[in-house]
């Protein structure tokens, strides 16, 4: 079995992190690789660490770049890619040393256009003693199949498996084909690449084993102050949005709108936890604005209750969960709910 995978790991000042992402590659139980660095404009030692660990693997392949941003730098992997498989990697981040032997075996076997497994996050400060642990661990993979006729509404609905990032993912190329990041979306690239992939319904085969560790670091684009004072950072929920509603998928088009404005809530009071006054007037403003065009009446009062009214909010959660748990128990005859079924 001697199929090529491409992996594609944009870096951009990653000096502290890149060896232990290099090196998470280099040691794979499945060797016909290559790797591709894509420096997005480092001004840090990034690069020489790359030629440095480049020099002992002729597969490591570095390309150099002004600072153009992640999804520029993911498109130039992707042009530059040979494999019949593609991998995205972030810099900080790592793979289980069995990753992409046992997701190539699981699409060879069924013919999947994606097979995928379990991210973890990972503190930074923890990453190395508790990848030490995980990679210990063989991971033997239970897999759970997706036929491509469910995929958009497994992107829509579903969190488990997480549908939404291009990470912990083995994607045949061919699937792709002249799709591309945007490179105008700052937050949410991943959602939007992953959404144009879906409606192309391709079939999906994952597994809960933890084979993607992510690092979780104070520093990352996901909470960038500047990335948040960008206008309308998180757009790329109204964009999936906009599109649902076209199509005539209005139960879809709601979800995204309700997701939006969640996504929004929940930068609001991060950034309210840290003092960025500015940031927070902008988030609740930007919600201010969808709600004035807003297509599901729903969406209005959930708005009212997320940013001026949050402990309704939280009881409404609770109640709600509760009485789902109640139906849930209503529903279930004694002999089954001894036995765990329905």
């Amino acid at each position: 079995m001697k199929h090529l995978i491409s992996v594609i790991i944009p870096v951009h000042n990653s000096e502290d992190y890149i060896a232990d992402c290099l090196y998470s590659v280099t040691g794979q139980t499945y060797p016909h690789l290559e790797i591709l660095i894509i420096d997005d404009g480092s001004k840090d030692n990034t690069p020489a660490l790359c030629e440095q660990i480049g020099k002992g693997d002729r597969r490591i392949k570095i390309y150099r770049q002004p600072n153009l941003g992640v999804s520029a730098a993911r498109n130039r992997g992707i042009d530059l890619a040979e494999g019949e498989f593609l991998v995205f990697l972030d810099s900080d981040d790592m793979l289980h040393p069995c990753f992409l032997e046992k997701a190539l075996e699981r699409a060879v076997k069924t013919g999947a256009d994606m097979t995928g497994g379990r991210l973890i996050r990972i503190p930074s400060e923890n990453m190395r003693t508790e990848s030490a642990e995980y990679f210990r661990n063989p991971c033997p993979p239970q897999w759970k199949g997706i036929p491509a006729e469910q995929i958009l509404q497994c992107f829509h609905e579903r969190e488990d498996p997480d549908l939404h990032t291009v990470t912990c993912k083995l994607i045949r190329k061919s699937l792709v084909g002249t799709l591309r990041f945007d490179e105008d979306i700052l937050l949410g690239e991943d959602t939007l690449f992953m959404y144009h992939l879906a409606r192309k319904n391709f079939s999906l085969e994952y597994t809960d084993a933890p084979w993607y560790l992510y690092r979780m670091r104070t520093g990352s684009a996901t909470h960038n102050w500047n990335s948040m004072k960008a206008p309308d950072p998180y757009r790329v929920h109204t964009r999936i949005s906009d599109m649902e509603y076209l199509e005539g998928r209005y139960p879809y088009a709601a979800i995204w709108e309700k997701r939006y404005l969640l996504c929004l809530k929940e930068k609001f009071y991060f950034a309210r936890e840290h003092g960025q006054a500015d940031i927070c007037r902008s988030l609740r403003g930007q919600a201010r604005r969808a709600m004035k065009c807003r297509r599901f009446p729903g969406s209005g009062a959930l708005y009212f209750l997320v940013f001026y009214c949050p402990p309704l909010f939280l009881l409404g959660k609770t109640v709600i969960k509760r009485l789902k748990g109640k139906k849930y128990a209503e529903n279930v005859s004694p002999i089954n709910r001894h036995s765990g079924k329905r």
